[in-house]
């Protein structure tokens, strides 16, 4: 059963491979939003394969997201998670809140 106050948190590095320009989501080099949408999934399931009972598993239907911001190639980008209601007969979904930060990597000396 998913409770209440389950965390999770991922981290992916932006690179060549994940930017909107190399995932055709658009032109410019930074974070595709894909990308954050992958990580949303990601963070989400794994926050909560631990709860689930053995062949169980855990997909996403609906999801509201706000990129505002361009994260360029050489920063991390972090999305946390809390699950703030338990899947009920009623509403059949478990409802979670992100914060995303970005962190510049430090230079390799």
């Amino acid at each position: 059963m998913l409770e209440t106050g389950i965390r999770g948190k991922q981290s992916v590095a932006v690179t060549p491979e994940n930017t909107a320009k190399t995932m055709g989501s658009g032109t410019l080099n930074v974070f595709a939003t894909p990308a954050l949408v992958a990580l949303a999934e990601k963070t989400c399931w794994m926050s909560v394969a631990d709860a689930l009972d053995e062949g169980c598993g855990s997909v996403g239907t609906k999801l509201e997201l706000e990129h505002t911001a361009p994260t360029p190639v050489g920063m991390t980008v972090t999305l946390s998670l809390i699950h703030i209601s338990e899947p009920t007969r009623r509403t059949p979904i478990s409802y979670a809140v992100f914060c995303l930060k970005k962190k510049r990597r430090r230079p390799v000396t």
